[in-house]
């Protein structure tokens, strides 16, 4: 596996590396540098395997940071506002990989992804803003195509995991035949434990929405055949490709009515008809998991669903359909939050009672766990009909820990495991499991820091 450029003088700068989570990021790096040797090779003796910088504003902050860690793998700070363009560009020219933080990312983050894009810097953040990526994607897709960079968002919990679970049912399922198949559906569950940070909550008060676009045609103000839910199905595809090409338009309404599907409570065969309730971030990772089903070819007739089960695996087989009412009601009542949150003000000061910045104790953090089911159906051309299954396992609260080590090791596959990647895509942008593909899932088998359990199936269920 080779090592970073020798052009660079950083593999990895943590931007907005003053933030709550930028801190576990931190964490699982110094850890990683220090005893992954198996998949960090070492250069020699006297210099580190990794070499960190910390990026942001205000450098007094940055310089504690880096002495309160006092390792060898940190080696400098970097000051760049995020209005600062040339700052930003010599930030990048200097860095294998930028890993942001500084969200929110629409207000904070349009010029660190211009910088990368233009000077060819591989770049992964944590956003969950689906909106402000496809934004970004429009603007800059140009420039990192002539540049040659990577672009990667959302590889955080916001979506690595639900994409990376899909991708490998997927993938097992194709391996395992030999014969086309087309993937015609995805269901994905959540067994999760952990609270989030106080970022986590303002970004999702600000995820913008608008109504008048997912209900109608643009600029006819024709009512679509199938309104969107939050947003276009395909606004991370590729613009010109998919995004805008009439032959996705049946993709496009498939796609939107699976996602009001999920809005449902449901009852889940899967689990002794247990009950399921929409996951609360599936706005999100459903536009990743649809816009890598179609940069990868999934299938013509592909939707998805993101189910929550806040019983667990096994609480909801043995609850099964009894648990209905009381997942009725709590269903109820998260509306009901998310409602609060959503009004102008109110909402603002519910929001700012956990301010951008602050998060749970560690001992909490790392308290947490959470695991993701997939289960994928396919129809061969001859008819036959298949499924597969994956399971990955984390250790660590979604918002943080398992944040922390999906980001990094998105930053460290684009890193040292270059020669793995995948075809880049033709601008340079994509979802985690177009551009670091089976690369990532490899880095998961093999971590030692927090292990992460992978496992697939075909035709009989893991769980």
């Amino acid at each position: 596996m080779p090592s970073s450029s020798t052009t660079k003088s950083t593999d990895i700068t943590i931007y907005g590396a003053t933030s709550f989570v930028a801190k576990h990021i931190l964490k699982y790096l110094v850890a990683v540098a220090d005893q992954d040797d198996n998949i960090i090779p070492k250069s020699d003796e006297n210099s580190p395997s990794l070499r960190i910088s910390l990026g942001g504003r205000n450098k007094a902050k940055l310089e504690a940071i880096k002495q309160s860690f006092n390792v060898n793998c940190i080696q400098d700070v970097v000051v760049a506002d995020g209005s600062d363009l040339e700052g930003l560009q010599a930030m990048a020219k200097r860095s294998q990989v930028v890993l942001n933080c500084a969200g929110p990312y629409y207000k904070y983050s349009n010029m660190v992804v211009e910088a990368c894009a233009t000077v060819g810097c591989d770049y992964v953040d944590i956003t969950g803003e689906v909106a402000w990526v496809s934004e970004m994607r429009a603007k800059h897709g140009a420039a990192a195509q002539k540049s040659g960079a990577r672009i990667v968002s959302l590889c955080g919990y916001d979506s690595i995991p639900s994409d990376m679970a899909v991708f490998a049912a997927v993938q097992a399922l194709k391996e395992g035949t030999t014969t086309d198949i087309s993937i015609q559906n995805a269901r994905i569950w959540h067994q999760m434990f952990g609270v989030p940070n106080g970022g986590t909550i303002h970004t999702f008060c600000d995820i913008p929405m608008d109504v008048i676009s997912d209900a109608f045609e643009t600029p006819m103000k024709k009512l679509r055949s199938m309104p969107y839910f939050v947003g276009d199905p395909l606004a991370l595809a590729n613009p010109n490709k998919v995004k805008k090409n009439p032959k996705y338009q049946s993709n496009k309404d498939n796609m939107a009515k699976g996602e009001w599907l999920n809005q449902l409570v449901l009852v889940e065969p899967d689990f002794f008809y247990g009950v399921s309730l929409p996951f609360a971030m599936s706005a999100v990772n459903l536009k990743v998991v649809q816009a890598s089903a179609a940069a990868l070819g999934y299938g013509d007739d592909f939707k998805a669903q993101e189910r929550y089960l806040p019983l667990g695996y096994l609480g909801t087989k043995l609850a099964s359909v009894f648990a209905l009412i009381p997942m009725l009601l709590l269903h109820c009542s998260t509306l009901m939050m998310v409602g609060i949150l959503r009004l102008p003000v109110i909402g603002k000061k519910v929001a700012d009672l956990a301010p951008p910045g602050s998060g749970v104790p560690d001992s909490i953090v790392y308290m947490g766990s959470n695991s993701t089911y997939c289960k994928v159906h396919s129809t061969h051309e001859g008819g036959k009909e298949e499924v597969a299954y994956s399971y990955l396992k984390f250790e660590g609260d979604a918002g943080n820990a398992v944040t922390a080590q999906c980001v990094s090791e998105a930053a460290l596959t684009l890193v040292f495991n270059r020669d793995d990647l995948p075809m880049r895509s033709e601008d340079g942008f994509g979802t985690p499991a177009e551009i670091l593909g089976d690369a990532l899932l490899r880095r998961f088998r093999a971590a030692k820091v927090r292990p992460v359990v992978v496992k697939t199936s075909i035709g009989a269920p893991i769980l």
